[in-house]
């Protein structure tokens, strides 16, 4: 019920926030003290790449 049902998570929410700290060049380990993260591996699956980086590493 609720939002889930039309699509939106806490979840969506903490990897947007997770993602763009990231990508304002915030540290993996600063980053992980602020969420609480205990392990890389699982921060990782927070963090989107950016469609445009990707485009311009391949370039």
């Amino acid at each position: 019920m609720g939002l889930q049902n039309e699509g939106y998570s806490l979840h969506s929410y903490r990897r947007t926030f997770i993602t763009k700290l990231y990508n304002k060049g915030i540290s993996t380990r600063t980053i992980m003290e602020i969420t609480g993260h205990k392990s890389m591996s699982s921060l990782q699956r927070y963090i989107d790449a950016d469609p445009d980086k990707v485009r311009d590493a391949i370039n």
